[in-house]
């Protein structure tokens, strides 16, 4: 699955959505993505943005990437305890990223706030 959407990630412009069957086998695919080295070589191909559980979002950025991106390591994104606004921010941060030459991807669950509302 991880090769397939690495391929996909670098074949496709702009902007990709994926989407999980649950929150808890999105975390674990990740987790396994980060252990093998695969999420890296994801990064190096689109921005990397994560739907959270209602309360928060993930943004990676790669340090010095191949397209000259100087950012921080990984940035946790969170607005206070109104979700409505997380996810607000976590699409405004996909929509920011998706249009552009680098693109990115939204990791996210099926029948959860981004699938209803892309």
């Amino acid at each position: 699955l991880g090769n397939s959407i690495l391929n996909i990630l670098s074949s496709i412009p702009n902007g990709v959505l994926c989407f999980f069957p649950s929150t808890t086998v999105m975390n674990t695919t990740i987790t396994s993505w980060r252990s093998s080295g695969l999420y890296q070589q994801m990064e190096l191909e689109k921005e990397i943005v994560i739907e959270g559980n209602g309360n928060s979002f993930s943004h990676q950025t790669q340090q010095a990437n191949k397209w000259g991106t100087n950012s921080s390591s990984p940035k946790l994104k969170t607005a206070g305890k109104n979700s409505a606004e997380i996810f607000q921010k976590c699409m405004a941060t996909y929509k920011q990223y998706a249009p552009t030459e680098r693109g990115a991807v939204l990791f996210a669950v099926m029948r959860g706030r981004a699938s209803e509302g892309m």
